[in-house]
């Protein structure tokens, strides 16, 4: 069996480097360190949305440019925390569904948000459905969900109220949010502090590739 391939995206703006550095770097190290391909994005696509909306465009830029199996969307206000554990370890049933996200808790895995997803970290077969839901989430923000595309959280808002019903009974398959995506997972957590940014992007080795 051929072995599956990764390429790593994100997207960090100007105004936002001075957190996004810590988690830009620690995300291309990790990618170096495992053989996945890295994206870098940097500028706002989708300039009538809320920012969070221009990673729906990236990664339909993604999917059509490029061939690996899978793309992988990962916000930059991260901490990795282990940088030996492999994507397709996140996977209970690799290629039986068309994209994989945590389930939406983010502060404890007592409480849930109440919204379908996190979409912090994602990973996305390449293929057409990929981008056919990624266009819809688009086109739905700016018309019949253009409401609840400026209620935080906006993308997540979205996609609860105007894609999930939609989408097909194999599309979405829910990764391990104790695992990635929320402000404890063990694997890649998300934070907003500066300070811990950095810390944990110390603690990777302090990573620096001068490409932001």
């Amino acid at each position: 069996m051929k072995e599956k391939t990764f390429r790593i995206i994100c997207l960090c703006t100007p105004d936002f480097t001075y957190k996004g550095f810590y988690g830009v770097n620690s995300l291309y190290h990790y990618a170096k360190l495992n053989g996945y391909k890295f994206t870098l994005y940097k500028e706002r696509m989708e300039k009538k949305l809320h920012i969070n909306f221009t990673k729906n465009s990236i990664l339909i830029d993604a999917l059509k440019k490029y061939k690996e199996d899978y793309i992988v969307l990962v916000d930059v206000d991260i901490v990795i925390k282990n940088l030996s554990i492999k994507i397709l370890e996140l996977f209970e049933h690799l290629e039986q569904s068309t994209f994989y996200a945590p389930k939406d808790f983010w502060a404890t895995p007592k409480r849930s948000n109440g919204f379908v997803i996190n979409m912090g970290f994602s990973i996305w077969k390449n293929c057409e459905r990929s981008i056919q839901i990624n266009e819809k989430w688009l086109h739905s923000a700016k018309n019949e969900c253009a409401e609840m595309a400026v209620r935080k959280p906006v993308q997540q808002r979205v996609f609860h109220n105007c894609i999930y019903p939609f989408l097909n009974k194999d599309d979405l398959q829910f990764l391990d949010h104790h695992k990635v995506g929320m402000r404890y997972s063990s694997f890649i957590l998300q934070e907003r502090n500066p300070r811990k940014l950095k810390i944990g992007w110390e603690n990777c080795g302090s990573p620096d590739y001068s490409i932001i």
